[in-house]
């Protein structure tokens, strides 16, 4: 059965909906979200081909997602505003050092240590999330500040890229995670009131974890698949950067209209119905924005993806805190999404030198259907959809 924890002194919506998303999207996720304008750059400015620009991307998530699944077994007793703290005083320090290199050996290294710091910050605050009375609504409130704050961010970084290469890039990283840092001071203090009066902690069901723990991590491996490559599609239908950027942010806004759904909606649809529907519109976003016929399918694709994305990944994310309110299996989850996310640039690199843009869809649209498949398991053996909708 899932676990119930409350959190001591924990913020109030605002304070709470800020600081978490502070910490899960302005930091944590950074290497995810930024990474087309990444390995764009590593390509064009550093004269990288396709496969080493996908590596080193990697091995920066993964070290994010190591961070995070190292951490997970110990989040029940681990202080949320201290780990976060230190964990973007560690991104920050390695952003900086990223946009002075000269070397790429010195860049990747930066970049390892950089993943490591976000994934401090991730493990903080997923675990926040975990413990609050609707996680769903949170999550939805935290993908509508995440859709104002990138769509800013993706067209000011387009013209950093352009303008100043590497340098530019990763020196708006710096800037990025010095503007969230105060923010972090508003998650809770302290650790569940649960360890504090010597409560104990009860096992998570393994193969439930283990179920969506993979689920996550293979969706995570299609997604930036085909999100760090859009703007190399882009570049092969001719579109130029900074329309991309301003492709890129406008979806970010249409980030807006997922979270926006999800917190008027809740779990009045239930949650797998929800998951069904999110999954096959982004889908559908998916292969438009990969086989790209013309401009406007790729960036009606483009565009509109990130609304469903948001929906989708609202659901995804509180279910995993409805089975462990301690965020323990929130923390291994969002781990195991950074996980699969590492392999992401790789694979779609792999599969666009061989095959062309357009099988990077068509990954996608298999990955969807195993996903589907495997969270009607979870949902099932949980039993924690609303009895309206079972």
């Amino acid at each position: 059965m899932p676990s119930h924890v409350q959190v001591n002194a924990e913020p109030g919506t605002h304070r709470l909906t800020l600081a978490t998303f502070a910490a899960i999207w302005g930091i944590g996720f950074l290497p995810q979200v930024v990474s087309p304008h990444v390995v764009g750059t590593l390509v064009r400015h550093l004269g990288l081909d396709e496969r080493l620009a996908g590596l080193i991307q990697s091995v920066e998530l993964g070290s994010v997602a190591v961070t995070a699944l190292l951490l997970a077994p110990w989040m029940a007793r681990l202080p949320r505003r201290r780990l976060a703290v230190a964990g973007a005083l560690l991104a920050l320090t390695s952003h900086a050092v990223s946009a002075a290199a000269t070397d790429v050996a010195v860049l990747a290294a930066a970049r390892v240590v950089a993943g490591i710091g976000a994934g401090l910050v991730l493990a903080a605050g997923n675990a926040t999330a975990a413990a609050s009375a609707e996680p769903e609504r949170l999550y939805g409130r935290m993908f509508v500040l995440m859709g104002i704050a990138y769509a800013f961010v993706f067209v000011i970084m387009g013209y950093f890229a352009a303008q100043f290469g590497a340098p530019g890039v990763f020196g708006f990283e710096t800037a990025w995670v010095a503007m969230m840092l105060p923010a972090l001071w508003l998650l809770p203090a302290g650790r569940p009131m649960a360890i504090e009066q010597g409560g104990t902690i009860a096992p998570l069901p393994l193969l439930t974890a283990l179920l969506m723990v993979g689920a996550l991590s293979t969706f995570a491996s299609a997604d930036v698949a085909v999100w760090s490559f859009s703007g190399r599609v882009a570049a092969s239908i001719g579109l130029a950067e900074s329309t991309t950027g301003w492709a890129l942010g406008a979806s970010s806004a249409l980030a807006l209209v997922g979270g926006t759904v999800v917190i008027w909606l809740g779990t009045r649809l239930g949650r797998l119905r929800s998951i069904a529907v999110g999954l096959c519109f982004v889908s559908a976003c998916a292969l438009g924005s990969t086989r790209a016929p013309t401009a406007t399918i790729f960036l009606a694709g483009l565009v509109v993806y990130q609304a469903g994305y948001t929906f989708l990944m609202s659901y995804l994310y509180g279910i995993a805190s409805a089975l462990d309110r301690h965020g323990r299996l929130m923390v291994a989850t969002a781990g195991a999404t950074l996980a699969g996310g590492a392999l992401g640039p790789y694979i779609g690199g792999t599969l666009a030198a061989h095959h062309g843009y357009s099988s990077i869809g068509e990954y996608y649209l298999g990955v969807a259907a195993v996903v589907l498949t495997l969270m009607i398991v979870v949902v099932r053996r949980s039993r924690i959809e609303p009895s309206s909708t079972q």
